[in-house]
C-alpha cells in the first residue's frame, strides 16, 4: 500500500509540474501579481503587501508567502504563483490520504478503510477541477489543504480528547483564512461540529467536548489575531474578502437555496459555465465516479449518521456548499474545491460497499469485481487529463479569460530580441502590465504605452527593430507606424480565436529615418537632448488651446528625466504671457531611458488665455530638471534663443 500512495503521489507531481510553465500557454495578471508580491516580501519591500481585491486578487497572504518560497528555491519567478499552486495540489493529494484513511477507520475495517483512503487520492488526483486550479497560479488550493487539516485536527481532538489535535485544527483554521474567499466556511464547520459534540459527547464527556471546543476556538483566534489587526487598520481588504462571499441580489434565502441547488447539479449534472474555471458545462465528477460518489453518501446518511466521523463530513459537505451557492455564477468550482476531499471519500467509501456487496452475493466474481473497479479508474482517470490537455486547454473562451495573446505576444517578443530591437505596446493595461514586468525581466525587450502625447521611432539605426502592436488595446501605433516608414513590414500576427488580429508585429528596416516634422531646426542641450523639429496648428482663438508637436532625440543616455516647457508670449519678457503648458517629455518613456537612434515625437495641447490681446506672439521652448530653479542650458541653436529658451514660429492672435 505504502508503494501505491507514493507512487500515486508521483503520478499526481508528473500531472501538476510537467509543462507547467507553457501549459496554459499564458500568463495570467493574477499569477503574476502574487509573484510580484511575493518579491517584496523576499526583498524585505513589504512583508505583508495585501491590496483590496481587484483586478488582481491581493487577499491570499498565504500563496503569496508560497509563492516566495518558491521564488526563494529558485523557481522562475514569472510562473512562481503557478509552480506555489502546482505545490500545493500535490501536497492536497498526499495530505488526503492520512485524513480519509483517519475519518474512515470507524466506518469500515481494516484494512478496508485504507483502500478506501487510497481511492479517495486517486480520485483527488485526477479531478479535472484540481488540475485546472493546480496548474493556474491561483491561490485556490491552499484553501483545500488548509481544509484537510481542518478537519482532520477536529476529529481527532475530539476522538482523542486531544489539547494538541485541538490546537492543529485552530491554527489550519487561521492559516485557511488567509487562503481563498471559500475558507470562511471552516470557521463555521468548526462551530457546528463542536455543537454537535457537545450535545452529544461520543467522546468522553459534555465538559471534556467543551474544552476541546474552547481550545479550537481559542488556538484559532489567536493564530489568527495579527490578521485580525491588519483587517483593523485596512478594512477594506477584508471587506472586499467577505463581501465576494455575499455576491448574490433580492431574497438571499432564496438566491441560496437556488445556488445549493446548483452546487449539487454540479457535482454530477452540469458544471461550472464560467470559461477558464471549467471546461465548460463537465460537472464536476464524471458518471462513473459520480456512481460511488451517491452510493457513499446514500450509505453514510442511511447507516452511519451517528458516527461522529459521518457527522463532519456531513457538516463539511453542507457548510462547505454555502461559498459556492452564495456564489454569482454558481456552482462556481473553484469554491467547490474545499469540498473534494470529502466528495472523494465519499467515492472510496461507495467502492468498498459496492465491492463488499458483490463478493457478498458473488463470492466467485471478487477477482473481477476487483478488476473492473481498476480499469475504471483508469479509464475516468484518462478521460480526465484527456479532458485537461487536449479539451480543456483548446477552448477558444481561454484566450480571454487567461489572456493568452498576452503570453504568445511576449514570447514571440523575447524570441526576435535575441536578433533585432523589440518594443511591444502598450504595458499599462491591466491585463498584461505585470506579466510583461516578469517576462521582459532580464531580456532587452523594451515595453511601453504608445499614446497621443509621445510616440516613438527609430532613426536610422543600424538594425531593424520590430513593434509588437496589441491592437485591441492600441488602435493607433501600427497605423502611425505604417505612415512613418513605407519600407517597413507586418512581419507576425497573433489572431484571435474569432479570426481577427488581436496583435502585430511591425518591422523598421535598418537605417530608416524617422518622420520629419514641419519645421527642421536643431538645438542643442547641455545634457545631451536635442530638439530636431516641431509643427505648430497655430488657429490661435481666445480661449481654446494650439496644439504643438516637439521631435526630441539625444546624443547620449541621460541620467535624470527631464521636462520641457512650451511658453506662447510676445517678445522676449513673453510680455504679454497667454499660454505655458510644463511638465516631463514622453511621460511613458522617460528620458533616463532614451538611447541615441531614436525619434520622440510628443504633442502638447497650450490653452491660450481668453483675454489675451490682439497681436503678434511667438512659441518659445526650454528644458528643465524636475525640482531645479535653473533651466537646462541650450549649446547650440539653429534658432534665435533668449534666456535658454528657442524661439519657433512666430503667430497671430487676431
Amino acid at each position: 500500500m505504502a508503494i501505491a500512495f507514493v507512487s500515486l503521489v508521483v503520478v499526481a507531481a508528473v500531472l501538476r509540474f510537467g509543462a507547467l510553465t507553457n501549459l496554459p500557454p499564458s500568463l495570467w495578471a493574477d499569477e503574476a501579481w502574487f509573484a510580484l508580491r511575493a518579491r517584496e516580501v523576499l526583498n524585505g519591500t513589504d512583508l505583508l503587501p495585501l491590496r483590496t481585491p481587484g483586478f488582481g486578487v491581493g487577499d491570499s497572504a498565504f500563496h503569496i508567502y508560497s509563492t516566495a518560497f518558491v521564488q526563494a528555491l529558485g523557481g522562475p519567478a514569472a510562473f512562481s504563483a503557478r509552480f506555489a499552486s502546482a505545490l500545493m495540489g500535490v501536497l492536497v493529494v498526499g495530505v488526503s490520504f492520512p485524513v480519509t484513511r483517519s475519518l474512515l477507520n470507524p466506518l469500515l475495517p481494516a484494512p478496508l478503510h485504507t483502500s478506501a483512503a487510497l481511492i479517495a487520492s486517486v480520485t483527488l488526483t485526477f479531478l479535472l477541477a484540481g488540475l485546472i486550479q493546480s496548474r493556474a497560479g491561483g491561490q485556490m488550493n491552499g484553501s483545500v489543504l488548509a481544509t484537510l487539516f481542518t478537519v482532520w485536527g477536529l476529529y481527532q481532538a475530539f476522538a482523542q480528547l486531544s489539547w494538541q489535535w485541538a490546537l492543529m485544527a485552530g491554527v489550519a483554521i487561521a492559516i485557511g483564512l488567509t487562503t481563498y474567499e471559500a475558507a470562511l466556511a471552516l470557521p463555521l464547520i468548526m462551530v457546528a461540529y463542536c455543537a454537535i459534540r457537545i450535545a452529544w459527547p461520543h467522546f468522553g464527556s459534555r465538559w471534556q467536548a467543551m474544552k476541546i471546543s474552547g481550545v479550537t476556538l481559542m488556538s484559532a483566534t489567536l493564530a489568527f489575531s495579527p490578521m485580525l489587526a491588519f483587517y483593523y487598520f485596512n478594512p477594506g481588504i477584508f471587506l472586499a474578502h467577505a463581501a465576494d462571499e455575499q455576491a448574490v441580489a433580492g431574497s438571499v434565502v432564496l438566491r441560496t437555496l437556488l445556488g445549493l441547488r446548483n452546487v449539487w447539479l454540479g457535482v454530477s449534472v452540469a458544471g461550472d459555465l464560467v470559461p477558464g474555471r471549467n471546461i465548460i458545462g463537465w460537472p464536476l465528477f464524471d458518471v462513473f465516479n459520480s456512481f460511488w460518489l451517491w452510493l457513499g453518501l446514500g450509505g453514510l446518511i442511511w447507516m452511519q449518521w451517528r458516527q461522529p466521523a459521518a457527522q463532519l463530513v456531513l457538516v463539511w459537505l453542507a457548510i462547505g456548499s454555502l461559498p459556492s451557492a452564495l456564489s454569482t455564477n454558481s456552482p462556481a468550482f473553484t469554491r467547490m474545491l474545499l469540498m473534494t476531499p470529502a466528495f472523494a471519500m465519499l467515492i472510496g467509501l461507495g467502492v468498498i460497499w459496492g465491492w463488499r456487496w458483490v463478493t457478498r452475493v458473488w463470492p466467485c466474481a471478487q477477482n473481477w469485481a476487483t478488476t473492473l473497479l481498476i480499469i475504471g479508474f483508469c479509464l475516468s482517470g484518462a478521460f480526465s487529463v484527456y479532458g485537461y490537455f487536449l479539451v480543456y486547454l483548446s477552448q477558444p473562451e481561454l484566450f480571454d479569460q487567461l489572456f493568452i495573446g498576452g503570453r504568445r505576444v511576449a514570447d514571440i517578443a523575447i524570441t526576435r530580441a535575441t536578433a533585432e530591437t523589440v518594443w511591444v505596446t502598450p504595458r499599462s493595461n491591466p491585463f498584461i502590465r505585470e506579466p510583461f514586468e516578469l517576462l521582459f525581466e532580464n531580456t532587452s525587450v523594451h515595453a511601453f504605452d504608445s499614446t497621443p502625447d509621445c510616440q516613438i521611432y527609430p532613426h536610422q539605426r543600424p538594425n531593424p527593430t520590430t513593434f509588437g502592436i496589441i491592437q485591441v488595446m492600441d488602435a493607433n501605433t501600427l497605423t502611425l507606424l505604417k505612415q512613418a516608414y513605407l519600407s517597413g513590414a507586418e512581419v507576425e500576427t497573433v489572431f484571435h480565436p474569432d479570426g481577427y488580429a488581436f496583435a502585430t508585429f511591425f518591422r523598421v528596416p535598418p537605417q530608416a529615418p524617422a518622420p520629419n516634422l514641419a519645421h527642421a531646426v536643431q538645438v542643442d542641450f547641455a545634457n545631451g537632448l536635442r530638439l530636431v523639429g516641431y509643427d505648430v496648428i497655430t488657429k490661435a482663438e481666445l480661449g481654446n488651446q494650439i496644439e504643438v508637436r516637439l521631435a526630441w532625440e539625444t546624443v547620449q543616455p541621460m541620467a535624470e528625466i527631464v521636462s520641457s516647457f512650451v511658453h506662447v508670449g510676445h517678445g522676449d519678457n513673453s510680455d504679454p504671457f497667454i499660454g505655458q503648458k510644463d511638465g516631463p517629455i514622453c511621460n511613458n518613456w522617460p528620458t533616463t531611458q532614451w538611447e541615441p537612434g531614436y525619434r520622440f515625437i510628443e504633442t502638447r495641447l497650450i490653452p491660450i488665455a481668453a483675454d489675451a490681446p490682439s497681436g503678434d506672439y511667438d512659441i518659445r521652448v526650454g528644458a528643465y530638471l524636475p525640482g531645479a530653479e535653473t533651466r537646462i542650458v541650450i549649446t547650440a541653436a539653429s534658432v534665435r534663443t533668449e534666456n535658454e529658451r528657442a524661439v519657433l514660429t512666430p503667430f497671430v492672435v487676431p
